[in-house]
């Protein structure tokens, strides 16, 4: 069973251990699209819990409805929590973590939240270490991120965070219209090793760029 339901960013990561930790991040579209797309296939396979940071938008439902039918996916299986503050996005890992009654956690920009400024990553800290307690008691983490803020090759989160994620993949757009995912992190795959792809291929479902009305949001499951 693969990562994202696309076939070769999933033959790229392999077969993993259920207790590993998945994150992608690079390039901001690509992220948003294999966020819809991991969504909707995860949740073939099981309840889904999606929490989500950024405080507009982030969510097509219709995209997320489209793939769910290509990719045999059920939306009543998507649960959805949003934190809208950095102590939203703590409290909301604490509480997931006595949860039990999922299969699969999908994490939008755990750190979207973040000042720009080191000295507040301790709460950087503590994310993690939620995230990493729920990956460790048997559920599927899957992380969605983006650029760190201070301007480093690295995803957000700081060294903790790099450290504790067991598989990173970055995304980068090229001009020519392909798509490359590339090997950050892997323990049993070499730094660099990478697929490419035509960006039609997971782009073809046209995503809808109007804003998210609430009757929207209601129609997947809170």
């Amino acid at each position: 069973m693969g990562i994202t339901g696309f076939k070769q960013i999933d033959m790229l990561i392999g077969v993993i251990p259920r207790d590993w930790i998945v994150e992608f991040y690079g390039d901001d579209k690509l992220v948003y699209l294999l966020f819809h797309y991991t969504l909707a296939y995860q949740s073939s396979f099981g309840k889904v819990l999606l929490f989500h940071t950024v405080d507009f938008g982030g969510l097509d439902p219709y995209l997320l409805q489209k793939l769910s039918k290509i990719l045999r996916g059920d939306i009543d299986r998507v649960y959805i929590s949003r934190g809208f503050r950095l102590g939203d996005v703590v409290e909301g890992l604490k509480n997931i973590m006595n949860r039990d009654d999922y299969r699969c956690l999908i994490l939008a920009y755990p750190y979207y939240h973040l000042l720009n400024d080191p000295s507040i990553y301790r709460v950087a800290t503590m994310i993690t270490g939620y995230i990493k307690k729920i990956a460790q008691s048997g559920k599927r983490v899957i992380l969605f991120n983006s650029l760190s803020r201070f301007g480093k090759y690295y995803p957000d989160g700081g060294s903790y965070h790099h450290h504790t994620v067991h598989v990173i993949i970055r995304l980068i757009r090229r001009r020519n219209g392909r798509g490359v995912a590339e090997i950050f992190k892997h323990p049993w795959k070499p730094i660099g090793a990478r697929t490419l792809f035509y960006i039609d291929n997971l782009v073809r479902w046209s995503n809808w760029g109007g804003q998210r009305l609430l009757s929207e949001w209601l129609y997947i499951k809170n």
